[in-house]
This record gives C-alpha cells, structure tokens and sequence, in this order.
C-alpha cells in the first residue's frame, strides 16, 4: 500500500542514481552536485530510516555517506572508489524500502515533520551554495523553497500563527535580497529564515515527542548480537513503530 513514508524515502534514490551516473562518467564536479542534492533530500527522510532500522541510518549516515563526502572533498577523487559505496548506499534503501513495505504502520507525526524538513532541503542548498560562490545554484534553490513553502505552511500555521508570521516575513526578507546581488545580505537573510523556520519545525518536532518518558531506554540486537541503546521511545497507538526523539535539526 502506498504511504507517504515510501513516497518520501524513495526521493533520494534518484539523486544517489545520479552520482553514480556522473561517477561513471568520471565527472567529479558532477558527482559532487548530485551528492549534494541528496544529502539535502537524505536530511528531509532520515527519521523514518532511523526509526524503523538504526542499523541502516548509521551505515547509511555515519558510514558510507562520510566515506563518500572524505573522498569527494580530497584533492584527487578516484571514481573508482566511490562508485562501490554508493552502490552499497542504494542497495540500503532498497532494504529500508522494503521494510517500509512489510512493517507496521507508523504515526503520521513523521509524515508532518518529512514534509517540513523535505522543504528546507533547498534552504541547506542556499548556504552551501553561498558558501562556495555560486549565486546562480543558490537562487535557484531559494526558488524551489518559495515553491515549496506553500506545500508545508498550513503545518505550522495550525501550530501556531505567530511562528507562522515570523517565516513569512523572513521569507520576504530573503526574496528581496535574492533580487539583488548583495552575497552577505543574501546568506544573512538566508540564515535568519533558516533560524525562523526550524522554530516552526521545532512544534512539530515538539508534537511528536508527546508522551516521551526521558528515562526509557530501549535495547536492540546489533548485527554482532551486542545489545546496543536506542534513542528513548515514546508510547505509540497499537500497531505503529513507537517513535524515538525527534531533533528539530
């Protein structure tokens, strides 16, 4: 059946599809952008991945996307070598697909909160893109969040509409700014809305996190059979993956 979950965990593939694409090609420069673009689509789905498997968020996260963003980033990137790891990448999603296919249902809390962060991807594209001097790459990601925004405001509205104002203002803030040619002025307005906007997503993060009880400690099997932590649980309707704390960013 489909769900919102597999529409969203689904999003990165394409980009991960990408860079092994430009890999092949042994285009560098190409491989970075799309890995760029799905570190900001992989930002917006993660909570799902770790709640159903902690295994796969931390090799999907702690291991196989750092070796791949050390390796980008070195002096001298040999395709060669990246290409296996995200190929292994993609085989992992495919795991956390499947899982999201045969699993039990999952609170539509992490649906709001998906949605939310999938939209601000393209504000973490805007800073890094500022970052690195390239004002055409971050224009044009200013303009996909403006697309965006529309998709997600009524999540926040709902919460709170002072919170709600506070983004529409920055957002005007930020436009203006991207009208013009002014660098500074655009990563500053670019940070404040960031600022403003994970304050919005904060509520919802909050919302998720009703019920936690701080001093719950939830053990899981490690492939190695090592009992290891979880992240504390809170209590979930019958049927549906208990949700672990949620971090506005």
């Amino acid at each position: 059946m489909a769900t919102k979950e597999l529409e969203y965990i689904k999003q990165p593939v394409p980009k991960l599809q990408d860079t092994l694409a430009a890999l092949k090609r042994n285009d560098i420069p190409g491989a970075r952008d799309a890995f760029d673009a799905y570190d900001g689509s992989w930002n917006g789905i993660e909570v799902y991945i770790s709640t159903r498997s902690r295994d796969n968020y931390t090799k999907l996260e702690m291991e196989l996307q750092h070796q791949v963003n050390d390796l980008l980033a070195g002096g001298a990137p040999k395709a060669a070598e990246i290409s296996p790891l995200i190929e292994q990448m993609i085989a992992k999603y495919d795991e956390a697909i499947k899982l999201a296919e045969t699993g039990p249902g999952i609170s539509p809390l992490f649906d709001d909160v998906a949605a939310i962060r999938v939209v601000r991807a393209d504000l973490r594209i805007v800073a890094s893109a500022l970052k690195a001097g390239n004002t055409g790459k971050a224009k044009t990601a200013f303009s996909s969040f403006q697309k965006g925004w529309p998709t997600v405001e009524g999540l926040i509205k709902s919460r709170n509409a002072g919170t709600h104002g506070e983004i529409v203002s920055a957002i005007t803030t930020a436009d203006k700014a991207f009208q013009g040619s002014n660098t500074e002025q655009q990563a500053s307005s670019n940070s404040a809305l960031m600022e403003k906007y994970n304050a919005g997503l904060a509520l919802v993060v909050t919302e998720a996190r009703g019920g936690e009880r701080p001093s719950c400690r939830v053990f899981a099997r490690s492939q190695r059979g090592a009992a290891v932590p979880h992240a504390p649980f809170h209590p979930a309707s019958p049927g549906q993956v208990r949700a672990p704390i949620l971090h506005a960013w």
